[in-house]
């Protein structure tokens, strides 16, 4: 993604190398190339800016059980709308849609 945008530069900081490797990744690979994609797009700066939750995805129920933020729901939400449209963005049946 830094070189599609452009950003040679950007670096991964040990910090965040480790967050990657701890994270649950509960939407697998895709999941990954967003948030990777995210970082590169959003970083202002050479360091990589990472926006992982701090805290391991509960396995409960009930959606509030962990309590998470709004950024974590629409986390969820896109990782549901994704598997239910086999990652189909736009088109007939899309995610866009």
């Amino acid at each position: 993604y830094a070189i599609r945008f452009n950003r040679s530069e950007l670096d991964l900081n040990h910090k965040h190398e480790a967050q990657l490797r701890e994270y649950d990744w509960p939407g697998n690979v895709r999941e990954l190339q967003n948030v990777i994609e995210r970082a590169v797009i959003l970083t202002s700066g050479s360091q990589l800016e990472l926006d992982l939750p701090t805290k391991k995805p509960s396995h409960s129920d009930h959606p509030f059980a962990d309590s998470p933020t709004l950024d974590e729901l629409q986390r969820l939400y896109i990782g549901f709308v994704s598997k239910k449209t086999d990652g189909r963005i736009g088109g007939p049946s899309g995610a866009a849609e």
